[in-house]
């Protein structure tokens, strides 16, 4: 930025804490700033970072700024820069009693103020925000004038970082939707270094529910973890500059009901080392378990009626609807429901929490069997399950006239000495 005579001589009127032969040198202020640049990683189109850049004042005087410019690279609109006067006479500086972060610049509109002032012992942090709109990459230059003697001007370089390795990794969040128990889905990951050298993947981990696994070609890392030295496959170790490969992300529930987990990847990038992807399913939609899958009577004496109940469990995030719940015309009479088992239709479960026991409704099913033969039947639940709207229970039982004895007990009490024998007759 050029500065004119005029802006010069102005600043170093109202800035100035001495003169050249040391007039009050001994309360100049003293600036140091850390680190020397905003340096940011090259990032994909539409993401964005941030830099910070402390500058302290560790001069026995006020630290004087202003005449802020920031000179960028791409469009001004990719950049906003905030500030905030930090130390225990921060009030000084117009920050209010606790430090607040203010706009410097934004949207290319310079609202810094026309001097801010830094006490003895006290920082100012900026805070400059990139957010990539093109390939262009970060640029640029933040610069302004102090009282420091030493550092009238100060200009610290915006730059993206041309060297090592940069991790990039998308999605970083996996939503499978519903799906059903014994049943699998699968998603994908891709892991690339948009770096200029290798970038080393030291593991992947897969933290929460054990339903989720993480293939690479084919290989679950759970059980093989060495195809990570060679992701991408071209004889070398590591994954080479420009390179990505695929995380194949499975799915596969046991038993219906929300899961939740992460896959988190170590690598050599000096910037991220730790990247996190968050997955979840079956956690948006309701979701029906009935239990038992089918419903079995012990041989029942034909005339004499057995109940047996059937647990309808919410086990979706979302309430669970019951809109129906009936036999199947095809199912012999001696089956009937419980009515005063079943609820006003439709009724609602509430949703499945976790760490929580689900909400649960039980429905009875009465087994009168007429004869000594082997009956079937289906109860049929209806519900807003929307992988399974309509679930079949079977049902089977027998009749028996097997009407077993019972042992009556003339007397329940012996007075009895050691080696004495007691019989016990059925007959």
């Amino acid at each position: 930025m050029i500065l004119s005579a005029a802006v010069l001589v102005l600043g170093a009127s109202s800035l100035g804490g001495c003169d050249d032969q040391g007039i009050e040198s001994s309360a100049a202020p003293t600036a140091r700033w850390n680190p020397q640049a905003f340096v940011f990683p090259r990032l994909v189109v539409g993401s964005r970072a941030e830099r910070q850049v402390r500058v302290e004042n560790i001069g026995q005087g006020t630290l004087k700024l202003a005449h802020l410019a920031g000179r960028f690279a791409s469009s001004a609109d990719d950049y906003s820069l905030f500030f905030v006067v930090q130390g225990a006479d921060a009030a000084d500086a117009g920050a209010g009693a606790a430090p607040q972060q203010r706009i410097a610049i934004q949207r290319g509109v310079n609202s810094f103020p026309g001097v801010v002032d830094v006490p003895r012992g006290s920082a100012i942090t900026f805070v400059l925000e990139y957010s990539a709109s093109d390939d262009t990459g970060a640029g640029g230059v933040i610069e302004f004038e102090t009282n420091d003697p030493s550092n009238r001007n100060i200009s610290i370089p915006i730059r993206g970082d041309e060297g090592g390795a940069e991790i990039n990794v998308a999605p970083r969040t996996i939503d499978f939707g519903r799906v059903g128990a014994g049943t699998e889905a699968t998603e994908t990951v891709r892991v690339s270094n948009i770096g200029s050298s290798v970038l080393l993947i030291e593991d992947i981990v897969v933290n929460g529910s054990p339903d989720f696994t993480v293939r690479v070609n084919g290989v679950d890392l759970a059980q093989d973890a060495s195809i990570l030295a060679d992701p991408d496959q071209d004889g070398q170790p590591g994954l080479s500059d420009d390179t990505s490969f695929e995380l194949q992300v499975v799915y596969a529930p046991q038993v219906d009901g929300p899961d939740a987990g992460q896959i988190v990847i170590f690598s050599t990038d000096p910037q991220r080392p730790q990247e996190t992807v968050e997955l979840t399913a079956n956690g948006a939609s309701p979701c029906i378990r009935v239990q038992p899958e089918t419903l079995e009577f012990p041989a029942a004496l034909t005339g004499r009626t057995e109940s047996r109940p059937v647990a309808i469990e919410s086990c979706g995030g979302q309430p669970l609807e019951i809109t129906a719940v009936y036999l199947r015309d095809d199912s012999s009479p001696v089956y009937t429901v419980d009515e005063g088992s079943v609820p006003d239709l439709p009724t609602q479960l509430p949703a499945f929490v976790m760490d929580e026991a689900p909400p649960t409704r039980q429905i009875v099913v009465d087994f009168t069997p007429e004869d000594t033969a082997a009956y079937g039947g289906t109860l049929i639940i209806e519900s807003n399950d929307p992988l399974r709207p309509v679930i079949e229970v079977p049902i089977v039982g027998r009749g028996t006239l097997n009407d077993c004895p019972v042992a009556a007990v003339g007397q329940d009490t012996f007075n009895v000495l050691p080696l004495d024998i007691i019989e016990l007759d059925g007959s």
